[in-house]
């Protein structure tokens, strides 16, 4: 009998040890080990995760310095070219030499590209990779923020001096075609069809005959030209008719609204001829920086 009593107190101290250990002991070690190696995976993966970004980092600037390396030449030649282009558009800006204005679109998505990279990235790779200097990192951050700007600046103006110099250029020819036009019929109605060259003195002495005697004179001096520049052609001609209100004797005759229509084509000339001073002016401001920002980038080139 005393035995069947200590087999069931040793029976249900087992069972004990093992009901505690169901619910209480092996809960609480899966739930410790589940927090500890989750804990120590997360600390891992966040010592992966901030490798990976270090290395992502170190490769970005190592891969924007050599970009920058590579396009600072690049953007210096194109500075460069564009002055070139505009001090040959100079030498092209004159009443007598100009044909047409070349409006060229200077591209300047590589100094916008650079600008993108973004202030403090910039500052470091350039001073800590590529090794500027305080002043040469002002130099190259000045230089790609305005460039795209004074290209459009630089379109735009060109673009307006082309469409100005149109607007009086047509004005010009108008007025031209209206001179010819009535210096023409002045001269057939007085002379027809026969020549002027047999005309006596007193015949000379008549205004109406005078006035267009010398307007033939113009035509043919204009005809005769043997310049090869119709502008100069026509700016002698006017000039030549001009002068016909300080004949005495002619400018009886003269209208009014003729003698006008010189004046005012001749202003037309003398336009243009201010517009291309002022653009010869403004362009030399544009050749002067952009020949100064080519040598800035060059000076940064090691």
């Amino acid at each position: 009998m005393e035995l069947l009593w200590c087999q069931f107190f040793i029976d249900a101290y087992n069972k004990g040890i093992y009901e505690f250990a169901k619910d209480f002991l092996m809960p609480g070690t899966v739930l410790f080990l589940t927090v500890y190696f989750s804990i120590h995976l997360s600390k891992e993966e966040f010592r992966r995760q901030l490798e990976k970004e270090k290395n992502d980092k170190l490769e970005f600037d190592n891969t924007t310095s050599e970009l920058i390396k590579i396009t600072i030449p690049k953007l210096s030649e194109k500075l460069s070219k564009l002055a070139t282009l505009l001090e040959k558009q100079n030498l092209e800006l004159s009443y007598d030499k100009y044909e047409n204005m070349v409006v060229n679109k200077t591209d300047g998505s590589f100094f916008t590209s650079l600008k993108e990279i973004g202030y403090k990235n910039s500052y470091y790779i350039t001073k800590n990779i590529l090794h500027f200097s305080e002043e040469d990192f002002m130099k190259y951050w000045e230089i790609i923020s305005n460039t795209p700007h004074r290209f459009r600046q630089i379109e735009e103006y060109l673009l307006y001096v082309s469409n100005e110099y149109n607007r009086i250029n047509s004005e010009l020819n108008k007025l031209t075609h209206s001179i010819s036009h009535k210096t023409s019929h002045i001269i057939h109605d007085r002379f027809g069809t026969y020549s002027t060259h047999d005309l006596s003195h007193n015949q000379l002495e008549e205004p109406r005959t005078n006035l267009a005697y010398n307007m033939h004179l113009a035509v043919e001096n204009f005809q005769k030209d043997e310049t090869n520049n119709q502008p100069i052609k026509i700016r002698n001609f006017l000039m030549e008719l001009d002068l016909l209100k300080t004949n005495e004797i002619a400018s009886k005759e003269l209208s009014s609204e003729y003698a006008q229509e010189i004046v005012y084509a001749l202003a037309r000339i003398q336009s243009i001829e201010k517009l291309f001073e002022v653009t010869k002016e403004t362009n030399q401001g544009y050749i002067k920086r952009l020949r100064e920002d080519a040598d800035k980038l060059n000076s940064l080139i090691k």
